[in-house]
């Protein structure tokens, strides 16, 4: 159910950028990823790889406890929703002082465009490691938006949930 809430959170954020994108008075030209088919999807490839590259810049930015190179890559107004709640740019960012990881695998990618300046990531993430002292280890439900701000990608919102383990 918690995947479900973070999967339609996620697309809503998609949908308002869409509209804020797709302002009929901006002097912003937009163009439609169903315009050239062929040069489309080679454009969509090379997106996908870089926000794909970008997703996993960040979760090597979190291993290394880079806050300062990690905030770079979040938006104004970016929120990051994990099992402790809610952050803001500053607070995620500081939260990577707060944990160690050990090591990491990502997997199991999907993105999707709902125009040429917004990307829907999911995926899942297996993590070795603590937060707080606590073990955090397991395997985690990721979406992550990114949002094209002045030319460069940026990540607006990550949402991730830990996989429960079945009742015995």
């Amino acid at each position: 159910m918690k995947q479900i809430y973070f999967l339609l959170l996620a697309l809503a954020v998609a949908a308002l950028c869409s509209c804020a994108t797709n302002n009929p008075g901006s002097s912003v030209a937009t163009t439609s990823l169903s315009a050239s088919p062929a040069a489309t999807s080679a454009s969509t490839a090379e997106m996908e790889r870089t926000v794909t590259d970008l997703e996993k810049k960040m979760w090597e930015l979190t291993k290394n406890k880079q806050a300062e190179e990690y905030k770079k890559f979040l938006a104004p107004g970016f929120r990051g929703i994990h099992a402790d709640g809610i952050r803001d740019r500053e607070q995620d960012a500081q939260s990577l002082l707060l944990g160690e990881t050990k090591e990491y695998t990502l997997s199991d990618f999907n993105v999707t465009f709902p125009n040429l300046d917004t990307a829907v990531l999911t995926y899942k993430g297996a993590l070795k490691g603590t937060f707080k002292g606590v073990d955090s280890s397991g395997t985690y439900y990721c979406s992550s938006v990114w949002v094209k701000q002045n030319g460069d990608w940026k990540n607006i919102l990550y949402a991730e949930s830990k996989e429960e383990q079945p009742k015995k």
